[in-house]
């Protein structure tokens, strides 16, 4: 759904390469469920749009959490406030939240935090628990803790050792007893194919839901770049994602 440009209110680095940009876009915050994206215009000479998850929503603003990985998202990085940025969305298939679900478990590896941090606001004001375990290479490159949603169980991994647990998000797992009623991932590929390949006992019998991120091309299901396999047969990312159920999805060769 094409909407008005966004004017930008206010540009901030966050972690190391990270900006947080909060847009006044109200018709995209009125709509936006977790884990739902926005198709991004990243300048004069590009031609695609960049996918970005809705990473918060207060009233009819909209906050992207962008990650400087190319011409685009450094295009976007460099936009100052006053300046408006064309949006087409949101789009995609959200978080799935089951009304009788009174506990989460949120998996945030890296800038997995992104879609999740949305999901954690929303699942607190709507009185649920949140159990958040949230991992990245160095305690630097964590989300910071001050701007994460409080009244919400935080356990922190780092590869490095220098916050929380040594080792990676999924090593938590393992290492705390936590209960939930309902599991939802976001991060890198490796994290999923641990969860996928790793016995959890916590994990047993009990579904996770992930929040994959891929190259989009058109973003509207049109151009099928984004068609990933799984056992219910090839599905397309921008359309019957970004969020699958993790178990149905075929890691074996995948990049994302």
């Amino acid at each position: 759904m094409s909407r008005p440009p966004a004017r930008l209110l206010s540009n901030q680095p966050l972690m190391p390469g990270v900006h947080l940009l909060w847009l006044d876009a109200p018709e995209v915050a009125g709509t936006a469920q977790p884990g739902q994206f926005v198709m991004v215009a990243c300048g004069p000479g590009l031609t695609l749009r960049r996918p970005l998850t809705v990473h918060r929503v207060e009233g009819e603003k909209v906050a992207l959490l962008v990650r400087q990985a190319g011409q685009g998202t450094h295009y976007l990085c460099r936009r100052q406030p006053g300046e408006t940025i064309d949006l087409l969305g949101p789009r995609g298939r959200g978080f799935q939240v089951e009304a009788t679900s009174r506990r989460l478990l949120l998996i945030a590896g890296g800038m997995g935090i992104a879609p999740l941090v949305f999901l954690a606001e929303r699942a607190l004001s709507e009185g649920r628990g949140v159990v958040l375990l949230h991992g990245a290479p160095t305690a630097a490159a964590l989300y910071p803790r001050e701007r994460l949603p409080s009244g919400m169980e935080l356990h922190l991994a780092t590869e490095d050792g220098t916050a929380g647990y040594k080792g990676m998000v999924t090593g938590l797992l393992r290492e705390r007893a936590i209960h939930f009623d309902q599991a939802f991932a976001a991060g890198p590929v490796e994290m999923y194919r641990a969860l996928q390949d790793g016995d959890f006992p916590a994990l047993r019998g009990k579904p996770v839901q992930a929040a994959l991120e891929v190259r989009l091309g058109c973003g509207f299901g049109a151009c099928f770049g984004c068609t990933i396999p799984t056992r219910d047969g090839p599905r397309m990312v921008c359309q019957d994602g970004p969020v699958f159920d993790l178990g149905r999805v075929k890691l074996a060769g995948l990049r994302l």
